[in-house]
């Protein structure tokens, strides 16, 4: 197994992004990304290599306009087999069905950034469920836009029982105009950096998401009954979510913190891990269930 850096949501001049393909691919393998999916919008595109870098098949699904009341949902879809083949007289819920049936990964990106509501999601997911979404998205914070972290929507999502596979991703658009690129990624330890072995690492939840680049914390968790070791490089900040309103020991400050022992609640359903060291890099993990 060996452990790779990957960012999962970026574009192009193929859509709506401000560099081509491959400058986008370049710069990635510059900051030090070990690959990434290129997902424009209604434009899927294959795996293949660019400017060295490997690159997975993607392609961003948006339906509703700019006015969220009336209800956005953008839908990334990733390491697809073949065109997912989604029209523009799709639903969202057929749009993640056409994507599974192409063999890829549905994502629901930025719900912050769409004003997502948790009773909207769930009913979408009646008919066709999600594999993973987005917990950080870097352009929602940049530009105009000002909701990039969905910390609230994931965790109220818990609470209704549906516990969602965490991503960050950068959805790169504007690259030098806005600092919106090499920021996020998901980190996954994989046999071979293939897009069947990245699609069963994610279908596993074996993975976690990260803001800051290379520099960005490492995590390691380790469940011991009803404790849990999470192991990390050093910290400032550890934070445990969970569906009780309050408990002891979900916040811990201190310097070049290590390590950390949490023992669950008996009403606690699931935790996940939030670790922020000292210039303000995070890693998020997924949750935890009983």
């Amino acid at each position: 197994m060996k452990t790779y850096r990957i960012n999962l949501h970026t574009h192009t001049t193929a859509s709506d992004g401000k560099l081509p393909p491959e400058e986008v691919a370049a710069r990635y393998r510059l900051a030090g990304y070990d690959a990434i999916a290129i997902t424009d919008h209604w434009k899927p595109a294959q795996s293949c290599a660019l400017s060295g870098l490997p690159v997975f098949s993607g392609c961003e699904y948006n339906f509703g306009g700019g006015d969220c009341r009336d209800g956005v949902y953008h839908i990334v879809a990733l390491c697809f087999d073949r065109d997912p083949g989604v029209t523009r007289e799709d639903t969202p819920a057929s749009c993640v069905r056409k994507i599974h049936e192409a063999g890829g990964i549905a994502v629901l990106a930025h719900p912050a950034w769409s004003l997502n509501l948790p009773e909207a999601v769930l009913r979408l997911e009646e008919e066709e469920r999600f594999d993973a979404t987005e917990i950080y998205n870097t352009v929602s914070g940049t530009g105009h836009s000002t909701r990039p972290y969905s910390g609230l929507f994931v965790d109220q999502m818990a609470c209704l029982g549906r516990p969602f596979p965490l991503f960050a991703a950068d959805d790169a658009h504007y690259y030098d105009l806005y600092p919106d690129a090499t920021v996020s990624a998901i980190v996954v330890d994989l046999p071979e950096l293939t897009p069947e072995a990245l699609r069963e690492a994610i279908r596993k939840e074996a993975f976690y998401a990260v803001k800051g680049g290379r520099n960005a914390p490492t995590m390691r968790l380790t469940r011991e009954g009803d404790d849990i070791l999470l192991e990390c490089s050093p910290v400032s900040t550890i934070e445990v979510f969970s569906n009780l309103a309050w408990a002891s020991g979900r916040h811990v400050t201190g310097e070049g913190m290590t390590s950390y022992r949490y023992t669950l609640r008996p009403a606690e359903a699931c935790v996940r891990f939030e670790i922020t060291d000292a210039v303000g890099n995070v890693a998020y993990s997924c949750f935890i269930t009983r």
